[in-house]
């Protein structure tokens, strides 16, 4: 339901790689049952309940997203459920009762997943011009270091005052000083529609500056944004996952593809 596209993920674990893996659709298993001809009704009923769900979650304070599911809803209510079940068990084998057999990681979120640090290891200006690298207290960058290894002073709510500023001059309506400022209102200074998605200038700084990636994964289990409620998964991210973390916690950045 995420929409496709290119996103980060915040690996926790000294096997990263392998935990990237678990969750990708990349990572094929032995042949299973995904879904049984006799269901078709059922996960087609349930769908429906899903896209509804989503439709009420996000109508009040995302009504591009809510139409989407509305236009989605529309459309998989037109099926008959022997058409959801051939469109949702496209691609896989079939037995003689019809049940879909696949090969597919039924823990799948996303695929394609890549973490840069070999790389940037070798060469410091060879960041990825997706994802940004995280800045060690050796003043060097990695995709993949320990939690004592990190300087969270670089990477966690700095720069806040370029963003304090554009409050101040865009929302509050202080005249800028500086030619910094001055070019902030030239660019910024329409955008109140952006700016009315925060209730005051700490969220906005909060979002604007916190850590944070699209997904978390770990061994035991894979999380992502709600995409209903973006500023809240920025703004409670550092603290949910990362503070409390132990010095030799490894963290890893990695570039997905959104299923």
């Amino acid at each position: 339901m995420a929409g496709g596209g290119f996103r980060t993920l915040l690996v926790i674990g000294e096997n990263h790689l392998e935990i990237a893996q678990k969750y990708s659709l990349d990572t094929k298993v032995d042949p299973y049952i995904r879904y049984r001809f006799d269901d078709a009704e059922q996960l087609h009923i349930k769908y429906l309940k899903v896209l509804e769900g989503l439709i009420k979650k996000t109508q009040n304070n995302n009504k591009k997203l809510a139409d989407k599911y509305k236009e989605m809803y529309d459309e998989y209510r037109e099926m008959d459920d022997f058409e959801y079940y051939q469109q949702l068990t496209y691609g896989c084998k079939y037995d003689d009762n019809g049940d879909a057999w696949s090969d597919e990681n039924p823990n799948a979120h996303y695929q394609y997943e890549k973490c840069y640090d070999k790389r940037i290891k070798q060469d410091q200006s060879n960041e990825s011009s997706f994802s940004n690298p995280l800045i060690l207290k050796s003043g060097k960058k990695a995709y993949s270091a320990l939690m004592s290894e990190i300087d969270w002073s670089k990477n966690h709510m700095y720069n806040t005052e370029i963003y304090k500023s554009a409050w101040d001059i865009c929302v509050n309506g202080r005249e800028p000083v500086t030619k910094e400022e001055k070019l902030i209102k030239q660019n910024f200074g329409r955008r109140n529609d952006y700016f009315a998605n925060f209730k005051n200038a700490d969220e906005y700084i909060k979002h604007n500056c916190s850590f944070w990636c699209y997904g978390v994964a770990t061994n035991d289990d894979y999380t992502c944004a709600d995409t209903s409620d973006p500023i809240k998964w920025t703004g409670d991210f550092f603290d949910r996952f990362i503070k409390g973390l132990p010095d030799n916690e490894r963290l890893s950045i990695y570039e997905i593809k959104l299923l």
